[in-house]
């Protein structure tokens, strides 16, 4: 299986725009890695610099030890999944599969019998007969992901290939990735914008803001233990509530007596209760959503908005008091680093 490394890499266009700004990652044999931020961030950027469709501006890649820093794209041996599905129009979807093993010169036996493996698995057997223009959107994206599986290499990269498909779709195709990495073993690397595909894929993540990743670590603990405001605000859906003093000179004294030198307070919409907790307060409620089993509750105290989860509908305009168990609170200091 490969291994990818990433040594000080950057990426800066014409006009002095830096992309990727100096970054380091080690990518293990099997791992699945999400890069994940807001557009502009450099992860596609650095997808790309992998698969050779970017010139490094500094810094090295490797591949198993190899420097494939200058190599030319099909010499690094990686499959690859676009956004757009990127298949011959004027091809049939059995040919679509066929065409890189018969540019390998591969038997047409072997071919078939390759590309019937993947099919059965991706359920698209049935259209083999049939071009891409005659197809659903998520079935051009699981040709697409089997012709990357096809490619014969254990490193695939994925560059937001469920972003134009419906949200029901998304979720599925997002389970057969899953379930065809664990199955397969390979090597895989998915930019996406979405939190909510980086968290169901990612064996780790790493979030990326302006070219540099701000922190790599397993969902749980992204989640858990965010490295920075910035982190903390991009993973979880509700993102995590984030009180300075400015927002509310009251609320923020109150819960910044548990750390003195904290200029940032956060914590999670679950972490407020309405029935009981260590930190009391009182806000006025915006409004109310329903979360399928849960209701999103937007309240407001001064300046500062919040969000909290509760099992029933409360009502706009209500004055209520809100609870937080002081050991759920998150704490950042004036760089919005978190202090430990």
């Amino acid at each position: 299986m490969s291994k990818v490394r990433f040594s000080g890499i950057s990426k800066i266009y014409d006009g002095g725009v830096k992309a990727v700004d100096n970054l380091d990652l080690e990518i293990e044999s099997g791992e699945m890695i999400v890069l994940v931020g807001p557009s502009g961030c450099g992860k596609t950027t650095t997808l790309r610099l992998l698969a050779g469709l970017e010139e490094l501006t500094a810094g090295e890649i490797y591949i198993n030890d190899r420097d494939v820093s200058c190599e030319p794209p099909q010499k690094r041996n990686l499959g690859m999944v676009f956004q757009n599905y990127a298949l011959y129009p004027h091809k049939t979807i059995y040919q679509n599969l066929a065409f890189g093993l018969k540019v390998r010169k591969v038997k047409a036996a072997e071919i078939k019998r390759l590309i019937d493996e993947v099919s059965v698995k991706l359920n698209i057997k049935e259209l083999y007969k049939r071009y891409p223009g005659e197809i659903s959107g998520g079935q051009k994206q699981r040709v697409a992901l089997g012709r990357a599986l096809l490619r014969g290499s254990d490193l695939i990269l994925f560059d937001e290939p469920l972003s134009n498909l419906d949200a029901s779709l998304r979720m599925k195709l997002r389970l057969e990735i899953a379930e065809l990495h664990r199955e397969k073993k390979f090597t895989g690397i998915f930019v996406t914008h979405d939190q909510t595909e980086a968290t169901a894929l990612g064996d780790r993540i790493a979030v990326m803001n302006e070219g540099k990743i701000c922190q790599l670590a397993t969902p749980q603990e992204l989640y858990e233990f965010p490295a920075d405001t910035f982190v903390a605000s991009f993973i979880g859906s509700p993102a995590m509530n984030l009180l300075s003093e400015k927002e509310s000179k009251e609320l923020y004294s109150q819960f910044s007596t548990e750390k003195d030198s904290a200029k940032t307070v956060g914590f999670r919409p679950e972490s407020i209760s309405l029935e009981s907790g260590t930190q009391a307060f009182k806000a006025q409620v915006l409004q109310s959503e329903l979360q399928g089993a849960d209701w999103l509750v937007y309240g407001k105290v001064d300046d500062f908005n919040f969000c909290c989860r509760s099992k029933c509908e409360i009502s706009s305009g209500e004055v209520l008091d809100f609870y937080v168990d002081s050991a759920k609170l998150h704490f950042f200091d004036s760089t919005g680093k978190r202090l430990k």
